[in-house]
């Protein structure tokens, strides 16, 4: 329904107009009326109408002086007039103020019906070119502040100031980069997305801003552009936007909201660089977390580590094997503190985490393969970056060590299994001794054959096999003790013959224990 205002000073034709003309078959609602220019001039704000009906001839403030004031306020009004006075005078005016129609008193039903129709397709035309109108600056807007072509950055700023934009040369600007964030496995709900955020926040900070515009760059996620004329106005204070994420009404008070803020500019031309500069401080959640005002103040400046997964993947594995989920917990926190601590990229940690879950993987992939659990390590890269925070992936490091350590502990109560931990415990005890096959067949009162073929099906691995890759791990362990040398490392490790030790490190590790400690350990 399209709405229309009357302005009428003779009460006989008021009473005609609202209680006589049937407005509702026509589409049309009355929204109000009044009784001279200025009064209608004064409740124009107020009712807001599509079409406005007025006489000519009022006192105080005529039609014409009335229609002019309109079209200074807004020149999307359709304007038609009434006038018991057929003179072509008025219809010259009428067309000065852009009217739409003019009839005359007594007014004929069907001419105005006609002209209503008209009047109305002119509305919608309008609605539907003000729509493609505002959905051009909405695109070309988009492309100008995330375009990285300095070329095609310029062709579209082109376009885009060729149509009218409240955005002065010179003001205040600051750019805002919102995201609705989900919980650690979950996506954000439909009801907490960010189209659907967007005018209460925009409404909230219209009341500071001269001029708020919002740029929407995926379903959960907008833009911000605000101008101020103050040079350094209340919303360039992270205060400002802390209060307005404290205060988010229902029913999105829920939602973890997370903003990126820019530092404040002077010229429109730096809306790009203040848009980006959002946008990369809202990826910080990355390590501060989610819930945020994030600013220049909170930058992580990136530190050089030579942070190597190994050693946590050695500590992590014997954590799991003694089933201790306190300890697998506090190694998986102290290594993703070392990295939250570094400040390198999302995929830097992404990487040291994959070679934390290798080295998992590669030691208990017997137990997976047995359990027909291999899927427990699937597309890791895949599903950590789909994480928002360094917290979420440190979650999900928990969650898999939670599902193998129950593995482990349901498979530690089966007779084979304490058979193999048995097994296992002599080796750990024995391995820098001659250890032999036989020697721990007498120790479990089994008979060589057996252990061999129990070992191998249950691990995958047989028992010789088993004993070199301890002896290599704490080989790889002591060479982190550079005050040993190679041959005392050698014999720990249960090797008589350092030219042998050598010989084997190097067909586990690729390269010497030599070449090792220097590549590898700091």
């Amino acid at each position: 329904m399209h709405t229309l205002m009357l302005v009428e000073d003779e009460l006989i034709e008021m009473e005609l107009l609202e209680q006589y003309v049937p407005w509702h078959e026509m589409g049309i609602t009355l929204v109000g009326s009044a009784r001279n220019g200025l009064e209608a001039l004064r409740k124009l704000d107020s009712l807001s109408p599509d079409i406005v009906l007025t006489d000519v001839r009022m006192p105080l403030m005529d039609g014409l002086e009335f229609a002019r004031q309109i079209r200074l306020m807004n020149k999307n009004i359709k304007i038609i007039f009434l006038s018991g006075h057929n003179e072509f005078q008025y219809i010259k005016a009428a067309l000065t103020v852009e009217a739409v129609g003019y009839l005359l008193k007594p007014i004929d039903m069907d001419e105005l019906r006609e002209l209503i129709i008209t009047v109305k397709q002119k509305c919608e035309e309008d609605t539907i070119t003000h729509q493609n109108l505002a959905a051009a600056k909405d695109r070309l807007l988009l492309k100008w502040l995330t375009e990285k072509d300095e070329n095609l950055s310029r062709q579209w700023e082109a376009q885009l100031f060729r149509l009218p934009l409240p955005l002065p040369e010179q003001a205040c600007y600051i750019a805002a980069y919102v995201t609705v964030d989900g919980e650690y496995g979950q996506q954000p709900s439909e009801l907490s997305s960010a189209s659907l955020l967007v005018a209460g926040l925009q409404k909230r900070i219209e009341l500071t801003a001269d001029h708020v515009t919002s740029v929407e760059t995926g379903e959960y996620s907008l833009g911000l552009i605000v101008m101020s004329h103050t040079p350094i106005p209340e919303l360039a204070h992270k205060s400002f936007w802390r209060n307005l994420l404290s205060s988010i009404p229902e029913p999105f008070s829920s939602a973890s909201m997370t903003i990126g803020l820019s530092d404040a500019g002077v010229s429109v031309q730096e809306l790009p660089r203040l848009f980006w500069m959002a946008q990369q401080r809202n990826e910080w959640k990355f390590f501060l977390g989610t819930g945020k005002v994030i600013d220049g103040g909170d930058r992580m400046e990136p530190v050089h580590t030579d942070l190597k997964p190994e050693t946590y993947a050695s500590e992590l594995c014997r954590a799991l094997a003694d089933t201790d989920e306190r300890k697998a917990g506090g190694i998986i926190a102290e290594y993703t503190d070392i990295l939250r601590s570094t400040g390198v990229g999302k995929n830097s940690v992404i990487s040291q985490l994959l070679g934390l879950l290798t080295g998992v993987e590669h030691e208990f992939a017997s137990l997976l393969a047995s359990a027909g659990e291999l899927q427990l390590f699937g597309n890791h890269w895949e599903r950590l970056s789909q994480l928002l925070t360094i917290g979420d992936m440190q979650q999900y490091l928990l969650d898999i060590c939670a599902e193998m350590i129950s593995m482990l502990r349901t498979r530690a109560g089966s007779p084979a299994q304490k058979l193999l931990t048995r097994i296992d415990e002599l080796i750990q005890d024995r391995f820098s001794t001659p250890l032999t096959v036989e020697e721990i067949a007498r120790e479990v009162f089994l008979s060589p054959n057996y252990v061999r073929t129990l070992y191998k099906e249950a691990t995958g691995e047989t028992i010789l096999e088993a004993i070199t890759r301890t002896r290599i791990e704490h080989a790889t362990r002591l060479l982190g003790d550079k005050a040993l040398k190679i041959h005392q490392i050698s014999r720990a490790a249960g090797y008589e013959s350092v030219s042998y030790f050598c010989s084997v490190f190097l067909k586990h590790k690729g390269c010497s224990p030599n070449e090792y400690r220097k590549k590898f350990i700091l």
